[in-house]
């Protein structure tokens, strides 16, 4: 098979590749993960840039699990129609999607989403039952052009493309919608400055925000409201032109609720306001919607929340490392007098914790525990579970959210531990928590100045 001028360019770059069955196609977007994977599997994101250039794309069906359908009509620029039928073989959020395309020309597709920080690299693969349909295809259809000007376009459209952030949480819908529709609670986690706000259509507030040195009087007119589902809220800023509107929509899982966040029309603000840039605006969300609100969800699940403050003079990956470093944990966890014979720790997403405590009279208290967040060297989030009794169920489960922020060589640590289960048989250690807390860092403040002092 001869390879086209067109296509011999392509894959010199590497970013084309032709087999006797197959057309690949990668790119690298400036835009992370999670948004990548909304423009592919929202209907009204990808029909925007699905198709080559001069097409339109129109979705009538996209349930984007296997087994589900989705149905397209692409209408070329001659006005001639294309029906698409495929049907969805693998979903794996956010990391691949296998489909078949069961309308003509049938093929099997693999896109692949590799996260690359604040990028994403997408890989697209079509495979053809023979060597010669592939060849008709990219021939009659001009399926390899098509391909990557298809994707050339979703490149196109990510600098006005909403951005959209997930966050699920173990609470229930109402718990969640009261947190972001009630005004008491959302002056607690999203903004302090709130004078007033109502989950009504047509209801309008103005307040100003102070960042930076400047003012921001913030205008906002709530558009829809789906009680305890979704509600979205126009935005505008005092001083600037433009608007923008925020959406956040709430679906009901097994084990809690997740929550999206879409903010529309970040690019109407003017472009030579940075502080109304899209990338300050995604700074600002994700700190919301992953952080702030989780922590809040948190306390007001929690039976009991216990807030310590700690400055260091370690830079904040020493002070990091001293949290997740098994063998440096060992030298301080726990009240004075006690040692760690084992202390495991597997510093990851879902790694599993276990530290037995030995306390001076010889005594054994075993803790198991999950990582649920590592945000190196920013964040820690992990579960603990303690005083297991008899029957080997805990007494005690405790979630502790751990921020390292650094300031000129020092860092500032926030503990903040939620007790989320305690019962009648837990009452003397749950009343012993903020003593021991503070006697383990006071020994960690030592550890770290022991341990400066032997680099010396």
């Amino acid at each position: 098979m001869a390879a086209s001028k067109q296509e011999s360019s392509a894959m010199a770059t590497g970013s084309l590749q032709i087999s006797d069955r197959e057309i690949f196609h990668s790119r690298v977007y400036d835009a992370p993960r999670e948004l990548i994977w909304q423009m592919w599997t929202v209907p009204e994101r990808v029909s925007k840039w699905w198709g080559p250039r001069g097409y339109t794309t129109t979705t009538s069906k996209m349930d984007v699990r296997p087994g589900g359908l989705w149905e397209h009509m692409m209408r070329g620029p001659d006005g001639r129609e294309y029906p698409n039928r495929i049907v969805y073989l693998e979903v794996v959020k956010p990391e691949r999607i296998v489909y078949s395309h069961e309308s003509y020309p049938p093929f099997r597709t693999t896109i692949t989403f590799e996260d690359q920080g604040e990028k994403t690299k997408v890989s697209m693969r079509m495979t053809f039952e023979t060597a010669d349909l592939r060849n008709k295809i990219a021939k009659d259809f001009g399926a390899v052009e098509g391909l990557q000007q298809t994707m050339g376009r979703l490149d196109e459209f990510l600098p006005n493309a909403p951005l959209v952030i997930e966050r699920a949480y173990q609470a229930s819908i109402d718990t969640v919608w009261k947190a972001v529709t009630e005004l008491s609670q959302m002056q607690k986690w999203f903004m302090g400055e709130i004078n007033a706000f109502k989950a009504e259509k047509g209801f309008e507030t103005v307040f100003a925000v102070r960042h930076q040195g400047k003012d921001f009087p913030h205008i906002w007119k709530v558009l829809e409201v789906v009680p305890g589902r979704k509600i979205s809220v126009e935005w505008k800023f005092g001083g600037y032109s433009g608007a923008s509107v925020a959406t956040m929509e709430l679906f009901e899982e097994k084990d809690g609720t997740r929550l999206r966040l879409t903010h529309e029309g970040i690019g109407n603000y003017p472009k030579e306001s940075t502080d109304l840039s899209k990338e300050n605006f995604a700074m600002g969300w994700n700190a919301l919607v992953h952080q702030q609100l989780a922590d809040h969800l948190r306390e007001v699940q929690a039976i009991k929340t216990l807030i310590l403050t700690r400055e260091y003079e370690s830079p904040r990956e020493v002070v990091f490392k001293g949290w997740t470093d098994p063998k440096r944990v060992a030298k301080w966890w726990g009240p004075r007098g006690f040692t760690n014979p084992v202390c495991e720790l597997d510093a990851r997403v879902d790694g599993k914790i276990r530290i037995d405590m030995r306390g001076p009279e010889g005594t054994v208290y075993p803790m198991t525990g999950r990582f649920d967040e590592v945000v190196e060297p920013q964040r820690l989030v992990f579960t603990c579970w303690a005083h297991c009794n008899p029957a080997g169920d805990p007494q005690l489960e405790v979630i502790n959210a751990v921020t390292f922020t650094e300031h000129n060589g020092k860092t500032k640590m926030s503990l903040r531990a939620f007790v989320m289960k305690a019962t009648a048989q837990a009452a003397g250690p749950l009343a012993g928590m903020e003593q021991g807390w503070t006697e383990s860092l006071l020994r960690f403040a030592e550890f770290l100045i022991s341990a400066a002092g032997a680099k010396q």
